[in-house]
């Protein structure tokens, strides 16, 4: 779920990214019987609150989207493509 949300989840909104994560990615790993925790939530799972508390402090602002940017920029091997407008 993890390595989904960072990979294709940058370039949408949060509306999208929800639809991406509750309705196509989880349908996708319960049928094909993917191991996984029971509440899989990639930004708990790559981002510590202590990171993103950190980012607050450095003017990051708090909200979800902009917390989910953080997460794939820090997790990303390469530069994300992100739409933040």
């Amino acid at each position: 779920m993890a390595s989904s949300f960072v990979s294709y989840a940058g370039p949408f909104n949060k509306k999208f990214r929800n639809i991406m994560i509750n309705e196509k990615f989880m349908r996708f790993m319960r049928e094909n019987n993917v191991p996984m925790s029971p509440d899989p939530a990639p930004v708990k799972i790559l981002t510590p609150e202590s990171i993103a508390a950190l980012w607050n402090k450095q003017f990051l602002p708090s909200d979800q989207v902009s917390i989910e940017n953080g997460t794939i920029l820090t997790n990303s091997d390469r530069y994300p493509l992100l739409i933040d407008p």
